[in-house]
């Protein structure tokens, strides 16, 4: 986005925008062949993380992730929260994360409403707005909890949305949860506080929907600014709020160093071509 002094986007489409009927492998396929399509025509400008099945099918899920890096060159891969209520840290999604970790990939994590049919409390507050930040916190834990980030460290876990609402959270979570462990577990082998904390810190964080300064307060004192990188919802947004949200982030007071971790050294850490 040239307006907000973007030099080059990495392209995303959450899955959660295919309906279950056209959950196959073959839409999914065809739309991983186009955005590398633009990609490629546009090699200076464009990248793009590619989208997989429902993760309920192992076996075309991973069938995809060799087709998007070894044919098509994709960035990332890009995973929701959940699917059918089990999130990323279920010991049932091992394998696919076994063959991220083959790949070093980026997994760039974007939440959907797991609670679609909940009732809204408000007209107004449809699910994108208070649902899936916590969605994002929920799919976080349960990667924490289940030592998902240590089992598989090839692999670098973006949290969209500055990690929803972990990074207000994670202190009541690494202070409460193993009290909660303790009382139910049959070893030693519980997680403490120390541990979750450190284990939060595994993530990367982008900016989308996220520079005001009372969350970058809160992102930037929990996690160190080499995690946290610039994204928007653009064109989920409209240019309008997308360059509102960008000049949020540019007068937000922050040193030389962390504004350029987020605005461009973590990005080539995540993505060394870029440095080219």
């Amino acid at each position: 986005m040239s307006a907000i002094g973007s030099t080059f986007t990495i392209l995303s489409y959450p899955p959660v925008l295919i309906t279950k009927q056209q959950e196959d492998q073959g839409v999914t396929r065809e739309v991983n062949k186009y955005a590398a399509s633009l990609c490629s025509a546009n090699p200076q400008q464009f990248g793009f993380f590619a989208i997989v099945p429902s993760l309920q099918n192992i076996t075309a899920v991973i069938a995809e992730i060799r087709y998007a890096y070894e044919e098509l060159h994709a960035d990332g891969i890009t995973l929701l929260t959940s699917y059918d209520g089990a999130y990323l840290g279920n010991e049932i999604f091992n394998p696919i994360w076994e063959e991220l970790d083959k790949h070093n990939a980026v997994v760039f994590v974007h939440p959907h409403g797991a609670c679609v049919d909940c009732g809204l409390a408000h007209p107004a507050l449809l699910p994108p707005i208070l649902d899936y930040p916590h969605e994002t916190t929920k799919t976080a834990m349960d990667m924490i909890l289940n030592h998902t980030v240590r089992k598989y460290p090839n692999c670098k876990i973006i949290l969209a949305h500055a990690g929803g609402t972990l990074p207000y959270l994670v202190h009541r979570a690494a202070s409460l949860v193993p009290q909660v462990l303790k009382s139910t577990a049959t070893d030693s082998s519980v997680m403490s506080s120390e541990d979750i904390l450190r284990d939060a810190k595994l993530f990367y964080y982008e900016l989308a929907l996220s520079s005001s300064p009372h969350t970058l307060d809160t992102l930037l004192k929990n996690f160190p600014s080499d995690r946290i990188l610039f994204g928007t919802d653009f064109p989920a947004l409209s240019e309008d709020v997308a360059i509102k949200l960008s000049n949020e982030l540019n007068d937000y007071n922050m040193d030389e160093a962390k504004r350029d971790n987020v605005y461009w050294e973590t990005a080539i850490k995540l993505f060394p071509r870029l440095a080219g």
